[in-house]
């Protein structure tokens, strides 16, 4: 088994060799090249290579040690990541079933990879609208194509909103996109600076440029949608604010007017009071000024009647005097005074 391993590393290079020559005139071999070449393999990396090996199996083709070997992985199976015990899983489903119904028992499945995992968490960071750094060692053509596919992803959205939202929900989401472009596209645009360095990926870098080219025109419409939305929003919210100031000098005036009659419906009570009080007043004092005559009169017309009936009339000024002196006239008393 060995050596007819070391007899498919022979034939696997010369079939390698020949399906990669830039000369060919075979179908077949320009076919392979380009299915290469759409992958983003440059032309001359085809030829740019260390060895062709053939895949050794486990066992070298005896089913009992591949079986052993199995058996022998099973303590670290728990030590494994995800896409090794994967692996191992259709390795065993091989040595059972055989390769052709690999794929009847346990269909591929592409897990994505550290790159594209970490890319997707970097968008939800600048969603967030936090920037994110580069770090080294990751793979710029995979960082710039996620990153992109969610621009465009966004965009999308955004556009549908737009046209079958109302006017407040479409331009919020236009703002969205535009805080979200301010971010992405810088992150995007380093990674493409040191993509552009990269000669294995010059294949992705154009297709990457092309792709971020038609983003940067599409976030200009984008940014004046924006600038006519805020005006739109800027000038309604004056004429709300106009109208809200006429409204209020409206009811100020309103109130004012109030306030006036009140104080005029006010005035008229009290004057009112007032000339009803004064009327009571001199009603008053008339009634008085004709009670106080009347009831003067009625003495003195009871006295007189009283003194009529009495028995014991009284005397006069006239006959008091005279009788004080003795029957002498008052010119007599007044020749008998001494002068002064």
């Amino acid at each position: 088994m060995i050596l007819h391993f070391m007899d498919l590393d022979q034939l696997y290079y010369q079939m390698y060799m020949r399906a990669s020559d830039p000369n060919t005139i075979d179908e077949e071999a320009k076919k392979f090249q380009k299915r290469c070449h759409d992958f983003g393999v440059p032309t001359i990396a085809l030829r740019n290579l260390d060895y062709v090996r053939a895949a050794r199996t486990a066992g070298y083709g005896s089913p009992q040690m591949r079986a052993v070997r199995s058996q022998r992985m099973l303590p670290y199976m728990g030590m494994l990541p995800e896409s090794g015990r994967y692996n191992w899983i259709r390795d065993e489903i091989i040595s059972i079933a055989g390769p052709e119904n690999l794929d009847r028992y346990f269909p591929e499945q592409k897990f994505p990879t550290h790159d594209q995992w970490e890319a997707n968490v970097e968008n939800g960071l600048m969603h967030a609208g936090q920037h994110v750094m580069i770090a080294d060692g990751q793979n710029h053509a995979v960082h710039a194509d996620v990153h992109l596919t969610s621009l465009e992803a966004m965009i999308q959205m955004a556009n549908s909103l737009y046209q079958n939202s109302p006017v407040d929900s479409g331009l919020h989401a236009m703002v969205k996109l535009q805080m979200y472009g301010q971010i992405e596209t810088p992150h995007i645009n380093a990674h493409m600076q040191l993509l552009a360095n990269d000669r294995v990926h010059q294949q992705q870098f154009r297709a990457l440029q092309t792709r971020l080219g038609s983003l940067v025109n599409v976030f200009r419409q984008v940014d004046a949608i924006v600038e006519q939305g805020q005006e739109r929003q800027q000038r309604l919210g004056q004429q709300q604010q106009t109208a809200q100031t006429e409204d209020q000098i409206k009811m100020q005036s309103a109130q004012n007017e109030m306030q006036i009659e009140r104080a005029m419906a006010a005035s008229k009570i009290r004057n009112q009071a007032l000339k009803t009080q004064s009327q009571i007043e001199t009603a008053q004092a008339k009634a008085n000024q004709k009670i106080i005559p009347m009831r003067q009169q009625l003495q003195m017309e009871t006295a007189q009647q009283n003194a009529a009936l009495s028995p014991v009339q009284p005397v006069s000024p006239q006959q008091a005097m005279g009788a004080g002196m003795g029957g002498a006239s008052p010119e007599d008393v007044e020749a008998e005074l001494p002068m002064d």
